[in-house]
């Protein structure tokens, strides 16, 4: 017992000075923020925000440093109430305020936006709040409304009809973020389905985000796939900016068996790079793919280095998944 005793005593011991410093830690924080050095109350802001949920007796001293004289520090203050979560709530209005300042430094208005949808998502004056600085003059604030909405998810539901007009935003950035907002707070693949479609036809940055949601919604975009394949075919001469072919070709791999007939048609394009995309598309379904086996082999011979390989990856592939399901299926049969 006495050995019991002493372990407890030593655990005690051990315990309680990391508790009071951690305290200590929190309070010389805080005290940061009032430093005279604003690269010391940044860093103090940065480190309350790591903090999370833990740093709430900090909000307080946070909100008051929304009105730092210093932009960057004002930034990270605003990340760092975000990072706190929900019991930052009381300081909504002056991130508000800050987020609709046209004056005020872009980076500080893109961190209350993103804030905002932290600390408080389901608050229809945070929504309204974010809605309203779409129209703002800088695209950056737009692009990060757009976001912030988005980040929401369906809660942001009533949102669908402004975010879907900022599709017709100047700025390609925020044509994208609406594309992947709409994605996120539109459950309904029916009305979702023609938007991404039609935004294929965008700027490389848009039809990449477009891809990417039709990817997402699976074999349910099976009626994009036309519209999917022509886009690949078209991606190299499109605006000199980086292709995004692959996103494309993702798409049509989870979209799945319907698009084989059209990727074994690609198999046979002009141009290597779509051969390349086509491959990779089918070698991504696995053993889904298992029937363009003969098509994808022929690519062996292809006179591009790049298609060669790209079909050698995905015979693997598919051979190793064709594998992987056959042992699967014997293992039930034996267990039955």
């Amino acid at each position: 017992m006495k050995d019991i005793f002493i372990f407890g005593w030593i655990v005690l011991i051990a315990v309680e000075p990391i508790w009071s410093l951690s305290d200590e830690r929190l309070k010389s924080l805080i005290n940061a923020l009032n430093d005279t050095e604003p690269r010391f109350r940044a860093e103090a802001a940065d480190e309350l925000g790591a903090l999370g949920p833990n740093a709430k007796s900090a909000v307080p001293a946070l909100m008051r440093a929304l009105t730092d004289g210093n932009s960057s520090v004002r930034t990270r203050v605003a990340r760092a109430l975000g990072l706190i979560g929900a019991t930052s709530e009381p300081a909504i209005p002056e991130m508000i305020k800050a987020l609709h300042d046209e004056s005020e430094y872009v980076s500080m208005r893109e961190a209350c936006a993103e804030a905002l949808a932290k600390i408080s998502p389901a608050d229809p004056v945070v929504i309204q709040a974010l809605e309203d600085s779409i129209h703002s003059k800088s695209s950056s604030v737009r692009a990060a409304s757009v976001r912030s909405l988005g980040a929401l998810g369906p809660t942001a539901g009533t949102s669908f009809p402004k975010i879907r007009k900022a599709l017709d935003d100047k700025d390609y950035s925020v044509r994208a973020q609406a594309v992947k907002a709409i994605s996120k707070v539109m459950q309904k693949p029916e009305i979702t389905m023609p938007i991404f479609v039609d935004e294929l036809s965008d700027n490389y940055a848009v039809r990449r985000e477009a891809a990417f949601a039709l990817g997402q919604l699976g074999p349910m975009a099976k009626g994009a796939i036309p519209s999917l394949t022509k886009a690949l075919t078209e991606e190299q001469s499109k605006d000199g900016r980086p292709a995004a072919g692959w996103a494309i070709s993702e798409a049509l791999a989870r979209i799945g068996g319907d698009a084989i007939p059209e990727l074994i048609q690609l198999l046979r394009h002009r141009d290597a790079t779509v051969r390349v995309w086509a491959v990779y598309a089918l070698g991504k379904m696995g053993s889904g793919a298992e029937g363009a086996l003969p098509q994808i082999v022929e690519l062996n011979k292809d006179k591009s280095k790049a298609v060669r390989e790209r079909a050698r990856e995905a015979i693997e592939r598919i051979h190793s998944h064709t594998r992987r399901n056959r042992e699967d299926n014997d293992l039930l049969w034996m267990k039955q």
